[in-house]
């Protein structure tokens, strides 16, 4: 079953780190929904919402973390009002 998950993200701004990411999820079969991204002070940050089959989010969340220079922090909703976070900020 897709899960929709909303992913924030902050790491050192180098070429591409979008396309790091977006590889994990359709790697996965996973759907890159939508996403805001900016350059501050020579880092990258964002948030996107993305789609995956919920057998394989554990390994997209570990695959994504790998990436070197970026912290993410994920989050879904299977079902109100139950919230799931997996957030790795140092």
């Amino acid at each position: 079953m897709q899960k929709e998950l909303v992913v924030t993200f902050v790491g050192d701004d180098r070429p591409g780190i979008v396309q790091e990411m977006s590889q994990r999820v359709t790697a996965r079969d996973g759907n890159w929904l939508e996403s805001q991204m900016t350059r501050l002070a020579g880092k990258f940050a964002g948030v996107a919402r993305v789609s995956v089959d919920e057998a394989v989010f554990a390994s997209l969340v570990e695959d994504m973390q790998s990436i070197p220079g970026s912290r993410s922090c994920w989050k879904r909703q299977p079902t109100p009002p139950r919230i799931f976070r997996h957030c790795r900020l140092s």
